[in-house]
């Protein structure tokens, strides 16, 4: 959906974590609600191009911090961030702005957005599940991808793992309901 190229999007990011670095920080930290670290970007390119979601897909990654899988799952879909944390959203803006992306990232509490509205959530989850637990249970209708083997929702239907490269990516539906 992009016309930027992944090229002209790993650059942008990679040199903006250059630059923390020059200055002794690192493209992870604390936020006030958990803690913010970056997915690969090569292995979220690959995970798209695995999965081939149709264009209208809406997508929604929570807890986007910088943008970046944002930014590169707007090449492929309709892609959302949810980013807590005011300084990492409006990082995450700039991205977009600079690199002239049809994305949107709100700077926002996940809790107040209706998650039925997407189609696919993506998160790379820093705690467990339990602040989500109702509000999943309630509101996913689609499928909720995990970046790595961290914290799992055990009250989803765990579906097939991704695996790119050496990295899981786990998918998570509700549960079936019995009408």
């Amino acid at each position: 959906m992009s016309k930027t190229s992944y090229e002209e999007i790993k650059g942008y990011f990679t040199t903006q974590d250059k630059e923390k670095h020059a200055n002794g920080a690192l493209p992870m930290r604390s936020t006030a609600v958990g803690f913010w670290g970056v997915s690969n970007m090569d292995d979220v390119k690959a995970f798209f191009e695995e999965k081939q979601f149709a264009q209208e897909t809406r997508f929604l990654d929570i807890g986007c911090g910088d943008g970046r899988v944002v930014a590169i799952a707007s090449m492929y879909v309709d892609a959302t961030g949810v980013e807590y944390d005011q300084e990492l959203a409006s990082v995450g803006q700039l991205a977009l702005a600079q690199l002239k992306l049809a994305a949107t990232i709100t700077a926002q509490d996940v809790m107040e957005l209706d998650l039925s509205n997407y189609d696919v959530l993506y998160m790379y989850a820093d705690r467990n599940f339990s602040y989500l637990k109702e509000k999943l249970l309630r509101e996913l209708t689609g499928t909720l991808y995990l970046y790595h083997d961290t914290y799992h929702p055990d009250f989803l239907e765990k579906q097939k793992t991704t695996w790119i490269g050496q990295i899981p990516i786990f998918a998570y539906t509700a549960p079936t309901r019995e009408e």
